[in-house]
């Protein structure tokens, strides 16, 4: 059986599909049902098969690279599991709730010290982020919440305040941000305009709407940055024009056909698919006509 693993990925899928009992791939190993980080000293998650399909994943940090494990690992965490984030997911109950209870009793200290709404909001906000971990906890394990979790009509209201005032601050960046695209539109419009007639111009946006083509030199060039060989589409034109007048499909595979550093994908008589380029026929009848291809077909 291999134990030795190419990388942190694969590693992190072998331990959730718990197929073996241990394996290593880098800084990342497994032992049964738990997997770590660099040593046995930082557990990143454990499946806890006592209280169903659930795996216990640490929310501590240590360090980037485990940062970048920690991501890893939950990324392969089949999505038919429940993941419960506690502390130190090989310590029993009373340590991750000992540990949820000293952050919350000291940020419930400086809330009760705080003056200002907005302050008191987040703090609130905080807290209530923190016992809603430790009652999903409490609920997986199948154990009564302490009285610590439950929440305060203080705490309501505080929270209540900033969710307003969030709102508020979305609504007035939304409207900002509606100013912001139209005018980004306009300009983009603009930009278009230009580099349809063959100017160089910044092309930051045109990514985002239909591909568009147009004749530069010897080269077919597209809104997506891509350039085309004008004789690569001299050649291809007539095999499309043909499969749209007779209704067919073009798959990849059936025609060696390349278009510069591109390779052909599909035509189904309304779009050519190079690449990550989708083009709608009528840009590629608009090729055909300013190349005179038409007339000639």
């Amino acid at each position: 059986m291999k134990k030795v693993f190419s990388s942190h990925s694969e590693t992190a899928h072998i331990w959730a599909s718990q197929s073996q009992a241990e394996g290593r791939g880098g800084n990342v190993f497994f032992e049964g049902e738990t997997i770590y980080s660099y040593g046995r000293h930082f557990p990143v998650a454990r499946f806890a098969p006592e209280f169903g399909d659930i795996v216990l994943f640490t929310s501590r940090g240590y360090s980037s690279s485990t940062g970048k494990h920690k991501g890893i690992i939950r990324a392969a965490i089949p999505p038919s599991y429940h993941v419960i984030y506690c502390d130190d997911v090989s310590r029993p109950a009373s340590h991750n709730l000992g540990i949820w209870e000293k952050s919350i009793l000291r940020m419930r200290a400086d809330f009760a010290q705080s003056t200002r709404k907005i302050s008191a909001g987040n703090i609130a906000a905080a807290i209530y982020q923190l016992t809603s971990e430790a009652l999903a906890y409490c609920e997986a394990l199948k154990i009564a919440a302490p009285e610590w979790i439950k929440d305060n009509d203080a705490e309501k209201a505080a929270r209540a305040y900033v969710s307003e005032a969030a709102k508020l601050r979305d609504a007035k960046r939304a409207v900002k941000q509606a100013e912001s695209n139209r005018i980004a539109a306009l300009e983009s419009a603009e930009r278009l305009a230009l580099w349809l007639t063959g100017e160089s111009v910044n092309t930051n946006g045109f990514q985002f709407s239909d591909t568009l083509l147009r004749i530069k030199g010897e080269q077919i060039e597209t809104t997506r940055g891509a350039k085309i060989p004008v004789s690569d589409a001299l050649k291809i034109y007539p095999l499309l024009a043909r499969t749209k007048r007779t209704g067919g499909k073009i798959e990849a595979g059936l025609h060696n056909i390349n278009l510069g550093a591109y390779r052909f994908n599909s035509f189904d008589g309304e779009n050519l698919i190079v690449g990550c380029h989708v083009i709608a026929w009528a840009q590629i009848e608009k090729m055909a006509q300013e190349l005179k291809l038409i007339e000639r077909v």
